[in-house]
């Protein structure tokens, strides 16, 4: 299953032997403009998506011909809720529609398989406005939490 978002990006479920590395390197790239983003080796990284919640066959990818220039990754819950893990699109990327397709393609996901929950948390002073793509892709506000932070200088 590709679908073509217009002429020039495609989405297509992922394939580890072909996108692991690249979408290593997408995760890397697109979260350096999030908060406290610290990076991990690649190992790790794979490693830490590998525990028995996630599910390989609710991650998709974004690819401009042979760039992979976006990506979802999902988690399942007690076999019925959806939780979007990570959602990264390049930079140069941005606003071309590519998070809301792949958004688009787990909520198809999920109801072709019956599932009728879908999660998402987000920080909601991202510096990327993340917030605002979820609540276009029709995400509603279950609660909120406040981190407050005082530095102490001495």
């Amino acid at each position: 299953m590709t679908i073509l978002i217009h002429s020039e990006i495609s989405v297509r479920p992922y394939q580890a032997e072909i996108d692991s590395i690249k979408l290593y390197k997408a995760h890397q790239e697109s979260f350096k403009d999030t908060r406290d983003f610290s990076p991990l080796p690649y190992d790790e990284s794979m490693k830490q998506k590998s525990t028995a919640n996630y599910d390989q066959s609710f991650w998709f990818v974004a690819y401009a011909e042979d760039e992979l220039v976006g990506f979802i990754i999902c988690k399942i819950f007690d076999g019925k809720d959806i939780y979007v893990d990570l959602l990264g699109v390049k930079r140069p990327w941005r606003k071309h529609g590519i998070g809301l397709a792949l958004l688009n393609t787990v909520f198809r996901e999920s109801f072709r398989r019956g599932n009728k929950t879908v999660l998402i948390s987000v920080d909601s002073n991202s510096l990327t406005r993340a917030n605002q793509l979820y609540e276009r892709a029709g995400f509603k506000t279950v609660f909120e939490v406040a981190m407050f932070q005082k530095m102490i200088y001495y």
